[in-house]
């Protein structure tokens, strides 16, 4: 069942927390919990880095998120997002958040797509054909694609919970 309710705003580690579940201080308890059953933490600036990397051919380096959405404009979101391979730690965050929506597919950081295949960060200076200026920057968001369905979807790095099951602190 799809929950959207207006969002509150909590405090979370003296940063606003955003989330639009029915009893939202038990959320915030549920996410302290489940850090219980994560050892390894990443920094928010590591986080972005390792987005960009690429492989020995120039490729962009595969990765899996989860995050949770948020649309202040609308007052809407709260959705959790899984995107990644199906790990020990991806099947205990969904027993634990069953409303969690997950895609089983590792994703990239793209500019876009262009025929079906992904424009690559560093080909992004070749001006691809853009048809409205999407203002990453500005919006503090960036682009994933999934690897299954070529689906791009645009994420704000700020409400990703974790990254590569790692807790991004």
């Amino acid at each position: 069942s799809n929950h959207r309710f207006k969002l509150r705003e909590f405090g979370f580690a003296g940063l606003p927390f955003f989330c639009s579940f029915r009893c939202c201080p038990f959320l915030i308890c549920v996410l302290s919990i489940s850090l219980s059953i994560m050892k390894e933490t990443i920094g928010f600036s590591q986080m972005l880095a390792e987005m960009d990397l690429l492989d020995l051919k120039g490729n962009p380096v595969k990765f899996s998120l989860i995050f949770v959405t948020a649309d202040l404009k609308r007052g809407t979101g709260g959705e959790i997002y899984i995107f990644g391979r199906r790990t020990t730690f991806v099947d205990i965050f969904r027993r634990e958040h069953k409303d969690s929506i997950f895609t089983e597919s590792q994703v990239i950081k793209t500019v876009g797509k262009h025929d079906g295949q992904p424009i690559k960060v560093s080909q992004s200076t070749t001006k691809p054909k853009v048809e409205r200026d999407p203002r990453h920057f500005d919006n503090k968001t960036v682009n994933v694609m999934l690897l299954t369905s070529k689906q791009i979807r645009k994420v704000h790095p700020q409400l990703i919970l974790y990254f590569n099951d790692k807790l991004v602190t």
